[in-house]
């Protein structure tokens, strides 16, 4: 029973029940353009080489991705989940010609002073190297999150294209 209670509240989070295509068409502004919600279904292996190839935690088996198109322009935003220290780090990570062009913190469980700041998550727009990404002062952990996210997406996203 507990589990279960569990399980529910999780599920009846926020920001896990309006990831859908009318909450990133508003976050964003995207009132004129075409998001379409895609789910990606890892078997074992694909996962599992995700895992290696990014050291992400607790990637699911389902991986929500919209397909958003603007001006005959498409993009990819994929949400996904990271742990950091013992909570979950909530991201949309938007990936634009190969590379990462939005990286945004939808829920962060951690304190506030680990928080990145918006300055911070600009730095990884138009990557898709993050070796010289400047240090997090006393956020290491989250800058390695980060990190992970952003390259799981582009793992995706080339999953995808393939």
């Amino acid at each position: 029973m507990i589990f279960l209670i569990k399980v529910f509240f999780l599920l009846a989070t926020p920001s896990l029940l309006a990831l859908d295509a009318g909450f990133i068409k508003e976050r964003y502004g995207l009132k004129d353009c075409s998001v379409q919600k895609k789910i990606i279904i890892l078997n074992k292996r694909n996962k599992d080489k995700l895992i290696q190839e990014t050291r992400i935690k607790g990637l699911s088996n389902l991986v929500r991705r919209f397909e958003v198109t603007c001006n005959k322009e498409v993009s990819s935003l994929y949400a996904l989940s990271d742990v950091i220290r013992t909570h979950a780090q909530r991201v949309l990570v938007s990936i634009k010609k190969n590379k990462v062009y939005l990286l945004d913190v939808v829920k962060f469980s951690e304190p506030t002073r680990y928080h990145p700041s918006k300055v911070y998550l600009d730095t990884f727009k138009n990557r898709d190297d993050f070796k010289d990404v400047d240090a997090l002062s006393g956020a290491t952990l989250t800058r390695a999150s980060l990190i992970r996210l952003s390259k799981t997406a582009l793992a995706l996203e080339k999953h995808e294209k393939n």
